[in-house]
């Protein structure tokens, strides 16, 4: 015969579960998946910034970071290049230009132009 649990035990386990979910909740908050932080300058224009899993803080500062690295290493246009981390790849269409810039499922998108 199986041996059953007191009722305050199953209760002071649930009640604990619950408040460190809580905590955990409140402290590891994520960014809110796709969320538009409207534009950022990066010299010649003003590029749309949306992000997957990061701040809008942090993705300004790949972006920026992303900007002096592609004047450092790229002779013509866009190119590959990585910032803060993140691997930045340039795509677009005719007179448009995005760049994702991933790290794992971390993303930041922003694009420039028509």
């Amino acid at each position: 015969m199986p041996k059953t649990r007191p009722a305050w035990v199953i209760l002071w386990l649930a009640t604990t579960a619950a408040t460190i979910a809580l905590a955990l909740a409140a402290f590891g908050a994520a960014p809110a998946l796709a969320a538009g932080c409207g534009s950022v300058d990066i010299g010649y224009t003003d590029a749309r910034l949306t992000t997957s899993r990061v701040s809008c803080t942090n993705a300004r500062r790949v972006v920026r970071s992303w900007r002096r690295a592609v004047g450092r290493r790229c002779t013509q246009g866009v190119c590959d290049v990585t910032a803060r981390g993140y691997r930045c790849r340039a795509g677009g269409g005719e007179g448009s230009i995005r760049i994702r810039c991933a790290d794992g499922r971390r993303v930041v998108l922003f694009s420039y132009g028509d």
